[in-house]
């Protein structure tokens, strides 16, 4: 479920106001998915290891 928001965001984007979808938008909505999703387990790793 990490990530939906931002990829809603972009369909929104997209639908509503009529941006552009190409190969390049895709690629940078899967890389800020990608990162937000590294993150929140980067998190979960170390808050097992502080318990």
């Amino acid at each position: 479920m990490v990530g939906v928001g931002t990829a809603l965001t972009a369909i929104l984007g997209i639908l509503v106001f009529s941006d552009p979808l190409s190969f390049w938008v895709i690629l940078g909505v899967v890389c800020i998915i990608l990162g937000v999703v590294l993150l929140n387990t980067s998190k979960a790793t170390s808050e097992e290891e502080a318990t």
